[in-house]
């Protein structure tokens, strides 16, 4: 009986799951008709965001960047009530042979990612097929900032999928605080800001 209960528990957990409307990022971000309803799953449907994955690396001298780049799928957002595909990422930097910053271990998963994970890199939704706007916490300088994140070197197959081998790194303030006419928001960043990136 207990057994019978549990199948029909996982079979009405399932059905329920499948009737949450699938909305492609790209249909979304194309169309201001579209509304997003609750449980409602924003995918890409299209792969759009597999381009930009991977391990990026930029090397000058004893200097190296490294962003690392994954997708994590049907990530459940609280504060809508509704699930999307995210680009999320993580980083180090090297300078002069010295470990400035190493947050690669980072554990980020479609579970925690709301509920306690550590993202220094992310975004939701879809900029364009060959760019993606990312948020940046530079935990040094204590800050948010935005990059703009563009494939510069791929190829494209007949399927139109494309496949990245170099892309720029444009990191930029995201906003600035000023209190009785002083700049509250540190100057500077603790990573490159404008650099090329190598897919490894």
């Amino acid at each position: 009986m207990k057994n019978i209960i549990l199948i029909l528990t996982i079979i009405a957990t399932l059905s329920c799951k499948a009737q949450s409307p699938i909305i492609s990022m790209v249909d979304y971000e194309n169309d201001d008709d579209i509304e997003l309803t609750e449980n409602c799953y924003l995918k890409d449907v299209e792969n759009k965001l597999l381009p930009f994955v991977g391990t990026w690396q930029w090397t000058n001298g004893t200097n190296t960047f490294t962003v690392v780049i994954e997708r994590l799928e049907m990530v459940f957002e609280p504060h809508t009530n509704t699930y999307s595909d995210y680009l999320i990422g993580k980083y180090k930097y090297v300078e002069n042979g010295i470990e400035i910053i190493n947050n690669l271990s980072n554990n980020i998963n479609a579970t925690n990612m709301w509920t306690g994970a550590d993202v220094p890199i992310s975004n939701a939704g879809y900029d364009s097929d060959t760019e993606s706007r990312l948020l940046f916490i530079d935990y040094i300088k204590q800050k948010r900032c935005n990059v703009k994140f563009e494939l510069t070197e791929y190829l494209t197959d007949l399927n139109g999928n494309i496949s990245a081998t170099k892309a720029q790194w444009n990191l930029y303030d995201k906003e600035r605080t000023v209190i009785n006419g002083e700049n509250q928001t540190p100057v500077g960043f603790s990573v490159p800001t404008d650099v090329e990136l190598i897919k490894q």
